[in-house]
């Protein structure tokens, strides 16, 4: 189940940086980039998993982005577990 079942499995984010340049291609309307870092996100509200999120960037994410990520993470979950 690769990076995403490896993330739920520990319901823990999953932080990658430098990525293989085939790994992950961000596409939008003004062209195309080789993303370099990858966060695996668990959503995660009493100790169950309610889904995962893969986001790619071509910048690193700082501590405090990453913190927000967290934090916004069981707030999805808990919306999701509501559905």
């Amino acid at each position: 189940e690769g990076l995403v079942g490896q993330a739920a499995m520990e319901q823990k984010m999953i932080v990658f940086e430098k990525a293989p340049s085939d790994f992950i291609l961000i596409r939008s309307g003004m062209g195309e980039a080789s993303e370099q870092f990858v966060v695996v996100m668990p959503l995660v509200h009493e100790k169950v998993v309610a889904g995962v999120i893969e986001m790619a960037s071509t910048s690193p994410l700082d501590p405090v982005k990453l913190k927000l990520l967290d934090t916004v993470a069981e707030g999805m979950a808990i919306s999701l577990q509501g559905i």
